[in-house]
Formats: C-alpha cells, structure tokens, sequence
C-alpha cells in the first residue's frame, strides 16, 4: 500500500536510529541504477540488551553474485528500496519459510547496483521467537531459494 518512490522497512522487534532515512535519502541522487541502499547494524541480546556483534558490510555496485556466498545485504530494516524495483521483481515472497529478505535482494540485484552506509543504523534484536532463530526453516528457505533462482 506504500505510494512512495522509496520504501525503507522497520522490523516490530528492531529499531531505527534518529538520523537513519536522513542518511538514507541522500542516495536518492545516484544514478536509477542504484536499487537499494543499506547501513550497518548492531545485533543486541534482546533479553539482556548488551551488545553481541556490530555488521558493517561492505559489498556495493552489482552484487548479484555475491549474494550467493552471503546475505551482505542483511536484514530488511537497514535497507531502503526504490519502488520501481519490486514493481520489476514483485514482492517478498511470503511462502517462503525463511530467508525471504536474501531472496528480495538477489531478485533486486539482478537488475540494479546496490550501495552501502557503513555506519551502523539499525539496532537489530536477537531473540528465540524470530522466523531466522528455526534452523529447519532457515535451511528450508535457502534450498527454495537456491531453487528459485538456478532452475
């Protein structure tokens, strides 16, 4: 239902920081073959809120090939996305158990360049009740995943 020319996400279990779309919306500029834009992120224990990782990945430009070895991109709430790109690779996939941002960013990464912030901007929560926390699932949605884009 989102109208705009850009879509960022925010997670129910993560949280933005203050200053995030405005160093986000300067991309805005780049060339239209910049799809998506993406920051760093702090993983935190949700239960004891002490800090267990601080991610600042680093892959920009045509990363498609890149996505295979690692979701560089990581989770949806550091990313925001030009709209034209879902309206050229369609929505999240949401028969998929697991893994449906890493599926996103491949389909996106087909087509355009994405680029990096590497400050982190996003407070990401790690808990037991998250969809990537069910091993089963996370195997099951790369194997679907993997399937989707070889065959």
């Amino acid at each position: 239902m989102a109208r705009g020319k850009y879509i960022a996400f925010l997670d129910s279990d993560d949280e933005w920081l203050p200053q995030k779309l405005d160093v986000q919306w300067k991309f805005k500029n780049e060339s239209n073959q910049v799809g998506a834009v993406y920051t760093g992120y702090i993983a935190i224990d949700s239960g004891r809120g002490n800090m267990l990782r601080q991610y600042v990945l680093k892959k920009k430009g045509y990363i498609y090939e890149d996505l295979f070895d690692y979701n560089w991109v990581g989770t949806a709430s550091t990313v925001v996305v030009r709209r034209e790109c879902f309206e050229k690779v369609g929505l999240f996939d949401e028969n998929l158990p697991s893994r449906q941002d890493w599926d996103m960013w491949i389909r996106i990464a087909r087509n355009y360049r994405f680029t990096f912030i590497r400050d982190p901007l996003v407070i990401y929560r790690v808990h037991k009740h998250q969809i990537s926390a069910n091993a089963s699932a996370r195997v099951t949605g790369w194997e679907e995943t993997i399937k989707k884009v070889c065959c």
